[in-house]
């Protein structure tokens, strides 16, 4: 083991789930020098020392090429696994549904019939993608190449994660052809080698990225699940139709709701600048619709930056303040975040800044009213059909709300906000898990 090489229990042991913390290993530990052994992976068991193979793909796998002829479809049958299918890691049997017939599954698969825990790799379209087979009686379509490590030398799932790792993705980039579609001939992606440990280690590998896997994809189901809660609670504590009750409230509370058009319980209704403005090196943000995202507003370093003067000229007759509810009305509608912090921020018009009337509204009950099925369907009707859909104000402003009194709606508003920072708190926790993978996966595979 040569003094680069860190074995996996300790780098666990020193390394929380956090990005900040794979990230800071990644940059402060030193890469092998010309004299160093390369062939030795930075982290691994500590029963493991011995140094890494090196052969071609089609030296250590067998593997079948699907490319040809084009099956005939049918409504119900056999699986057709295309590359739309194929996902990072994962067969996403939602993402196309194509079936061949029982008949001509022998035919079609004549070249090797596939099995659980064969390796597949899309060679365009999209381009790159690597999951293992996990149901049986599937076929597998154009663009798909499927490999099968060769018995008591290449271990199936080490393989997948290895064709997975950012190490292999570059040389797969960098042996691609084509523009906008990236794509690589079968002939050129069997010559590419592949580094490969003793089959125990391999074994190892593979079950310990599996299990991590497991838990993400758990992550997500959790995350899923809140989410189907929120969505059945926001139909539940809301009035349905034209009731003026929801089903579900606190107790204490059992006045009708009022209903009234948005325009009437607002203090502002307009949406951002509709001018041109230069860019600027420095001065203000200038964001859109696509800034706002599930409750949050974000930037990064590619988004726009206005001049100070412009900054100015904007919000010569009004500022923004704390607590106004920006809604996306052009593109992407239907979005809604809290505005926090206003200070040398703006938005392009395709942002709708609503000011609650605080004497009628509470900026968190519109924030969640406006996620409601019911006001997105009234978005939905009003869309002006174009290149790019959007609400005008003046449709915006006829949306008739239901609202209950003052109390009830800061309860609801609070109650909603626990929620949403539950989910966020599991999105951050999923977020972590795939860095710590990404920082393994980066010093796992040579």
């Amino acid at each position: 083991m040569t003094k680069n090489t860190t074995t996996l229990d300790t780098f666990m042991s020193k390394n929380s789930t956090t990005e900040n913390s794979i990230m800071n290993t990644n940059i402060n530990n030193k890469k092998h020098t010309k004299d160093e052994n390369k062939n030795t992976s930075q982290i691994r068991y500590q029963e493991f020392t011995d140094e890494w193979n090196q052969d071609k793909l089609i030296d250590v796998c067998n593997y079948v090429d699907y490319r040809g002829k084009t099956p005939y479809k049918t409504d119900k049958g056999i699986f057709l696994i295309t590359a739309k299918n194929v996902k990072k890691g994962y067969i996403d049997y939602e993402a196309s549904k194509e079936y061949i017939s029982e008949e001509d599954y022998q035919e079609v698969m004549h070249r090797g019939l596939p099995k659980i825990g064969d390796v597949l790799i899309t060679t365009e379209a999209p381009f790159g993608n690597v999951a293992q087979i996990d149901k049986e009686n599937i076929a597998l379509a154009q663009r798909v190449i499927k490999y099968r490590g060769k018995k008591d030398v290449i271990d199936n799932s080490y393989l997948t994660y290895y064709l997975l790792s950012p190490e292999f993705q570059r040389k797969l980039y960098s042996i691609s052809s084509g523009g906008t579609v990236k794509g690589v001939k079968g002939s050129i992606l069997h010559k590419q080698k592949i580094k490969y440990p003793s089959l125990p280690e391999q074994q190892q590998i593979g079950q310990f990225f599996k299990k991590i896997d497991q838990q993400i994809t758990a992550q997500q189901e959790k995350i899923q699940h809140h989410k189907q809660q929120k969505k059945a609670l926001l139909q539940q504590m809301f009035p349905q139709g034209d009731s003026s009750m929801p089903s579900v409230r606190y107790p204490g509370y059992d006045d009708e709701w009022s209903e009234c058009k948005l325009n009437n319980i607002l203090t502002l209704l307009k949406d951002g600048t509709h001018e041109t403005h230069k860019d600027s090196s420095e001065g203000c943000l200038l964001l859109s619709a696509k800034n706002i995202k599930n409750g949050k507003i974000f930037w990064n370093k590619t988004d726009r930056i206005i001049s100070i003067e412009d900054y100015n000229k904007i919000h010569k007759n009004f500022k923004l303040q704390q607590g106004d509810v920006l809604l996306t009305i052009v593109g992407s509608i239907g979005e809604t975040a809290i505005l926090k912090n206003p200070e040398n921020i703006t938005f392009q018009r395709s942002v709708a800044y609503l000011r609650p009337d605080k004497s009628k509204l509470t900026a968190e009950y519109l924030n969640i009213v406006i996620q409601t099925r019911q006001f997105q369907n009234e978005l939905d009707k009003r869309k002006a059909i174009s290149a790019q859909p959007g609400i005008y104000l003046k449709d915006l402003r006829k949306i008739r709300v239901k609202i209950p009194s003052l109390p009830e709606q800061q309860q609801i508003g609070q109650f909603f906000q626990k929620i949403d920072q539950q989910i966020q708190l599991n999105q951050n926790k999923l977020e972590d898990m795939k860095q710590m993978k990404k920082g393994l996966m980066q010093r796992m595979f040579v």
